[in-house]
């Protein structure tokens, strides 16, 4: 461990030697920067897939909040995805519909195995982006 007396030299040392390379070095250059452009927030009002009230031998009738897309984005469908897994990220293997009416907001899944357990996902399609939404 150093004593207090080389620790206050070695700040020192550091200090000379910054100012030294300071005076010696070029300033960096100048890179002007653009100017901050006023932003518009684009808001959506996102869809939650309610838990199911209703539950079959095979499947279970789903609920969820209409999905309210901000001004000038377009609307393209839900998404249901199933599957056995909790933490699933949903894909192709996993849909089990598609719905294209955005006032639709329910759905009865009739096809999911009997005395099974399932995680379900709902996916609003808007535009280019995704929007989930877990039960």
């Amino acid at each position: 461990m150093l004593s207090k007396r080389r620790r206050v030299l070695w700040f020192l040392a550091i200090v000379v030697v910054q100012t030294l390379l300071s005076a010696l070095l070029p300033p960096a250059p100048f890179v002007p920067q653009a100017p901050e452009m006023a932003s518009a927030q684009v808001t959506s009002t996102p869809s939650t897939l309610l838990a199911p009230e209703t539950l079959y031998s095979n499947g279970a009738r789903l609920r969820w909040t209409r999905y309210e897309t901000a001004a000038g984005a377009s609307f393209g469908s839900y998404e249901l995805h199933r599957s056995t897994s909790a933490s699933f990220t949903p894909s192709s293997s996993t849909l089990i519909a598609t719905l294209g009416d955005q006032s639709t907001t329910s759905y009865r899944d009739t096809t999911a195995a009997p005395s099974k357990s399932f995680t379900y996902k709902l996916v609003a399609i808007v535009g280019q982006e995704l929007h989930s939404s877990i039960s």
